[in-house]
């Protein structure tokens, strides 16, 4: 995506970007949705774990 099309996202309404974002949600649930939660709880296990780790040090 290079253009800013948010006519079709869940926050469209509400978001404060200028600029097409990470955060994109489509109103419509593919299917992917899921998947896409999970692979998102996984990376934020791994940065915290990785966060939390360097305070025992």
């Amino acid at each position: 995506m290079n253009r800013r099309n948010c006519k079709n996202c869940l926050y469209g309404d509400v978001c404060p970007s200028s600029s097409v974002c990470e955060h994109y949600t489509p109103i419509k649930d593919d299917g992917n949705l899921d998947a896409y939660i999970e692979s998102e709880r996984q990376k934020f296990y791994r940065d915290w774990m990785r966060y939390t780790s360097e305070d025992d040090e």
